[in-house]
């Protein structure tokens, strides 16, 4: 076997087969007994040092003299010296695959070095590397893979598919364009064990390169990456995922000076100055893609000065398990940042994520899957431009949370199922429930949000809400009554009759639910006219005087209309009519829903249906009737409607006019808001009818 291109040395990457890579964190025997009491580990200081200068592994090529093993030491140095160059050698290493090793780089008692899983380390002897032939990778050379790729022969014969023998048409000149390296814009050498490069002008060899993606291969250092990203002007895009264990890049100096040479010099002699002078070299990359690498977040503030115009950035599965205040970019950094990515990550403090992140400026999308999140809540003067937020795949546990989203001022977007909270309810209600409780929200878990669709979920879970708290607090009144009773509290006089303090402690109980499990059903219920506190106090104490005097005066005032009042609850008395599609009242009332609008529009709107439909018909009709069966009807009333009431039958369409299936709209009496009845199967009660409201045919 040829020697590696690159010194083998700590720290140094290595790949096993196609996709088992690791770093190497020990060269040196495996001492036991006396010879070695303390572990071994790697140092960065000026303390004593043994060389690693094995006549054997010089020969083979995988160390160098440069290369050095650090003890605890002069007293561990001067035990283990001389047994260092009469036992044979091994190379610890630390694989990226949590169970590829054996054991956590502790050998019989004896730590050679920290691993970063319990069974991620292994030791491999240097003399097996040598005789394994290509089955263990070392750093490659990047121009030397991308001719490789792009300019060698394919490793798939293009004439054989399957086994079978099959006709490629142009497949040549798609090889042909390949091999016009100075043209390519997009190059991907990913899995081919690449760690540096030697080449320099290389922005004359990829003059149009723009996006160059360097993943799962075989980097150790960013100053690798930051040599390479700086001969290549034209570049926007970098992909380094998979490249675990980068460690952090040194921070540049607050003032760059412009960069006469990017190719003097070695890479990893490159110091803070150097990235400086670099910095205007990095200013076109504006997507960093960098997933599955393993670095601290610290060094995210440090990428923020040497890549400052980043506009998207994708940093996943990286063990991110707190965003400390310390790194909060500053203002002046990564100001033009809109897509941030931190899926699969550790983070569980919303206030620490509020804190490192609300104040970037142009934030437009943030994602968090797969993290640890519990408790969602908005702190002021952050986040004050984000519009998407994913939080798929969390551990949120309350609705407080839901309902805390409406507070982020240009939050339009989110997506939450996969949590413990949207667990309650069905996936069939989910998105239902998420529009009603989320009210500033056009996008929900990747659906568009319709005005029908959130009139439709208000309605239903106004109703459905209103319904759940009224049977709960009678059965929290009756559990109270009947408790009273069983300690001799209640009142003789009156029994069952639910005490004073049982209904103020019930009253209490719903409050405290309503604005914890329900907060925005109040606003709800005041927009769809509900009367959520007296329907409550009717469930809670159906005695209470107040109560009773309200009733009877509403049963009074009934009476005096003429109207049944044990009916009123299930008529509802509707105006018939019909107009042309062409009409102008027509074209006010497009769209599925239209609510809002100004008083003057109302007024507008009420002249212009009682000027179109001066003598509808007026019928009082069941809130149990479906909708299907409210066009049967409507459809029969209006077909004789000179015979029932005098309704003048519209003019035929002229020709070219538009033509199709009739629309029934529902418009309230007073024109504040208008539906389109599409849905065949809902009753009428799931829309706001009151007396008098319109039920128009547009034909």
């Amino acid at each position: 076997m040829a020697a590696p291109t690159a010194a083998f040395c700590l720290g140094a990457r290595i790949e096993h087969g196609r996709a088992v890579r690791g770093t190497v964190r020990y060269i040196g025997p495996l001492l036991q007994g006396p010879a070695l009491k303390q572990p071994l580990e790697r140092r960065t200081g000026a303390e004593e040092t043994a060389p690693c200068d094995h006549a054997t592994a010089l020969a083979l090529g995988y160390i160098t003299p440069a290369c050095t093993l650090f003890a605890r030491g002069e007293a561990v140095a001067a035990a283990w010296s001389d047994a260092w160059f009469t036992s044979p050698l091994y190379a610890g290493i630390d694989w990226d695959d949590a169970n590829r090793g054996k054991h956590d780089g502790t050998f019989k008692g004896v730590r050679y070095f920290q691993a970063h899983a319990p069974t991620s380390g292994s030791f491999v002897p240097l003399a097996a590397l040598a005789a394994t032939g290509d089955e263990y990778a070392f750093a490659r050379e990047f121009w030397d893979q991308l001719v490789d790729k792009y300019c060698g022969e394919p490793d798939v014969d293009p004439g054989q598919w399957g086994g079978r023998e099959v006709e490629t048409i142009g497949w040549q000149k798609v090889m042909d364009k390949q091999r016009r390296l100075n043209e390519l814009v997009e190059v991907a050498v990913q899995d081919r064990a690449i760690g540096y490069t030697r080449h320099t002008h290389l922005e004359q060899r990829l003059s149009a390169l723009e996006i160059l993606d360097l993943s799962r291969n075989l980097f150790a250092s960013w100053a690798d990456i930051f040599y390479l990203v700086c001969q290549l002007p034209r570049l926007t895009q970098l992909r380094v995922s998979h490249n675990r264990g980068l460690p952090c890049p040194p921070r540049p100096v607050s003032s760059p000076s412009p960069l006469e040479s990017a190719q003097n010099g070695h890479p990893q002699d490159w110091t803070r100055e150097r990235l400086a002078e670099a910095s205007p070299l990095l200013e076109n990359v504006t997507i960093l893609i960098m997933s599955h690498v393993h670095f601290a977040w610290q060094d995210m503030a440090v990428l923020s000065s040497i890549f400052p115009n980043l506009t998207d950035v994708v940093a996943n599965a990286n063990g991110f398990a707190q965003l400390s205040p310390f790194y909060a970019f500053p203002s002046t950094q990564w100001t033009s940042m809109r897509l941030l990515e931190l899926e699969h990550n550790q983070l569980d403090d919303w206030e620490d994520i509020s804190l490192a992140l609300g104040r970037l400026p142009q934030l437009d999308h943030l994602v968090l899957r797969g993290n640890r999140i519990k408790r969602v809540f908005y702190v002021d003067g952050t986040f004050l431009k984000l519009r998407k937020l994913n939080l798929i795949a969390n551990q949120l546990e309350d609705w407080v949370s839901v309902h805390a989203l409406n507070a982020f001022p240009a939050l339009r977007a989110v997506r939450l199922y996969d949590n413990p909270i949207t667990e309650t309810v069905t996936p069939q209600e989910l998105l239902g429930v998420l529009t009603a409780r989320i009210g500033n929200m056009t996008e929900i878990n990747n659906s568009t949000v319709k005005p029908r669709h959130r009139l439709n979920a208000e309605l239903y879970y106004v109703n459905r809400t209103i319904e759940a708290l009224v049977a709960q607090a009678e059965q929290a009144i009756r559990a109270e009554t009947l408790q009273a009773a069983g300690s001799g509290a209640a009142s003789a006089a009156s029994p069952g009759i639910p005490s004073p303090e049982s209904v103020a402690t019930v009253s209490q109980a719903m409050q405290r639910t309503i604005e914890t499990v329900h907060p925005r059903l109040p606003a709800l219920c005041a927009e769809y006219d509900r009367n959520l506190d007296h329907l409550l106090r009717r469930a809670i104490n159906p005695y209470d005087a107040a109560l009773l005097a309200e009733t009877a005066a509403q049963q009074q005032a009934d009476a005096r209309r003429g109207q049944v009042t044990t009916l009123r609850a299930d008529l509802v008395k509707l105006r018939f009519g019909q107009i042309n599609r062409d009409h102008p009242l027509a074209r006010d009332l497009d769209g599925d829903v239209g609510m809002g609008g100004t008083p003057e529009n109302h007024a507008i709107v009420q002249h212009a249906l009682q000027a179109a439909m001066p003598a509808p018909c007026v019928k009082p009709v069941p809130r149990t009737l479906t909708v299907m069966a409210l066009r049967a009807f409507t459809h029969k009333l209006l077909a004789n409607a000179a015979a029932w009431s005098g309704t003048p039958v519209p003019p035929p369409p002229p020709p070219g006019s538009r033509t199709g299936i009739p629309r029934l709209m529902a418009v309230a009496g007073n024109g504040t808001w208008h539906v389109a009845l599409q849905e065949p199967h809902r009753d009428l009660s799931f829309y706001p009818f009151e007396d008098d409201d319109w039920i128009v045919m547009v034909k």
